[in-house]
């Protein structure tokens, strides 16, 4: 692969890494999973990241996902409007 080819797919392309509990005798292993990053994501601010990253309540799992989807559900409308205006024809 070229350096153009490299850089392409590092600013467009995300990974997750996935805890799996292994049936004994078989020891849990991580998954790596890769997917596309969609480009409305290239709207989302450094601030708004670390806002959503380090603010999220991580008392347990229920909480946690509570709180992260409240944290994103008020920056959405602003990205999405951001990401219409810039994909205008005009």
């Amino acid at each position: 692969m070229t350096i153009p080819a490299i850089q392409h797919y590092k600013s467009n392309t995300g990974t997750v890494e996935l805890s799996r509990e292994g049936k004994h005798p078989r020891p849990p292993e991580i998954l790596k999973v890769y997917f596309r990053v969609p480009r409305i994501c290239r709207r989302i601010t450094r601030q708004m990241k670390d806002e959503i990253l380090w603010g999220v309540d991580r008392t347990n799992d229920i909480t946690r996902l509570r709180d992260f989807f409240s944290r994103c559900a008020p920056r959405r409308t602003p990205v999405l409007t951001g990401h219409a205006a810039s994909s205008a024809p005009y």
